[in-house]
C-alpha cells in the first residue's frame, strides 16, 4: 500500500505547537501519524490490483460452477431417461400380463 494521502507533517506539527504542545512531542506525533497513513491507506492502484485479482477469482468460480451445473444436468437427464425406460418396461409387462 502506498501514499494515498498527502499528509503535511510540518503543518500538522506547527498546529500542535501553536496549541501549546511541546516541539518534540508535536514532531513525534506528526511523524507517527504520517507512518500510520503510509501503512494503512490504500491507493487507487492498490484497489485496482485487488479488484483485478477478485475479478479473476470470481471468473474462476463462475467457470467451475458452470461446469458443475452442466455435470448435474447431464446426470439428471441420464436418470430421467433410465426411469422412462424402466417405467415403459413396467407398463409393457403389465399390459402383456393383463392381455394374456
Amino acid at each position: 500500500m502506498g501514499h494515498a494521502l498527502n499528509f503535511d507533517t510540518l503543518a500538522y506539527a506547527n498546529k500542535l505547537k501553536q496549541s501549546g504542545v511541546p516541539d518534540k512531542q508535536a514532531e513525534a506525533q506528526s511523524e507517527a501519524l504520517a507512518e500510520i497513513f503510509d501503512y494503512q491507506t490504500a491507493t487507487k492502484k492498490d484497489l485496482q490490483e485487488v479488484e483485478g485479482k477478485l475479478n479473476v477469482k470470481i471468473h474462476e468460480v463462475e467457470t467451475k460452477l458452470s461446469v458443475k451445473i452442466l455435470e448435474i444436468k447431464t446426470d439428471l437427464i441420464q436418470w430421467i431417461i433410465a426411469l422412462l425406460f424402466a417405467q415403459s418396461a413396467i407398463l409393457l409387462f403389465s399390459f402383456l400380463k393383463f392381455f394374456r
